[in-house]
């Protein structure tokens, strides 16, 4: 994960204007459960746009399945990567 970063792999819009990485997470897991038909826990990985530019508050699904484990496959950008995890009945954000 990473600030500035994000993995190297397809992604999913899920909206604009999210406010916080937290907002753009829970759309995620409600988009991927309403359009895609799968389950939830499948958006894993969101990134979210944090400059004052025209990607402020993007939010996208991150398909990447090993975002987390290669340096290789990050790349710069103004998006944010974040792993999104459930943890008893809450979700947390990983950075």
């Amino acid at each position: 994960m990473g600030y500035e970063r994000t993995c190297k792999s397809d992604h999913t819009w899920v909206g604009k204007n999210m406010k916080t990485p937290m907002q753009c997470g829970f759309e995620c897991r409600n988009e991927v459960a309403k359009k895609e038909g799968k389950n939830e826990r499948e958006c894993e990985f969101v990134i979210h746009g944090y400059t004052d530019g025209d990607r402020n508050g993007d939010c996208y699904h991150e398909h990447g399945v090993t975002c987390d484990q290669s340096k290789e496959k990050m790349e710069e950008d103004d998006y944010s990567l974040y792993k999104i995890e459930r943890i008893g009945k809450h979700y947390h954000l990983f950075f």
